[in-house]
């Protein structure tokens, strides 16, 4: 509960940058993502990432206010936070982890397996429960 990995579509073949899973707070008794992405870490999943880098496009101050960088969109266009709420959830969800690919890199896949599965299965002791 909590985890959603990214969905994959038959017939598709994905080639990721990153692993991007859905965190869901209300399957973890309302666990909000910031403790357990710091708990993850206090695991030791050093390379788990909150995207900080990413965004909605929305969200950028380009796209809130263009009129600074194109002054001839003054007044004609400007996106708020709030209206693509669907690019937002994603994004207040992700977690991020690298893609290990390699045969090699089995034990550093099993050690960030088993520290999710910690944090889930324990998830009540960081809410105070």
């Amino acid at each position: 509960p909590g985890i959603h990995p990214p969905k994959q579509y038959n017939n598709s073949h994905p080639s990721w940058y990153a692993y991007v899973f859905q965190y869901h707070e209300e399957e973890l008794d309302g666990l909000p993502v910031e403790k357990f992405f710091a708990a993850l870490q206090a695991e030791g999943c050093v390379e788990a990432d909150r995207p900080g880098s990413t965004c909605p496009l929305n969200l950028l101050p380009l796209f809130q206010n263009p009129s600074q960088l194109f002054p001839s969109y003054a007044g004609k266009l400007k996106y708020k936070p709030g209206e693509f709420p669907g690019a937002e959830s994603f994004f207040q969800r992700a977690v991020k982890l690298p893609v290990w690919c390699f045969p090699s890199d089995r034990g550093i896949v099993n050690y960030y397996i088993e520290a999710i599965e910690k944090v889930v299965k324990y998830h009540k002791d960081l809410l105070g429960n």
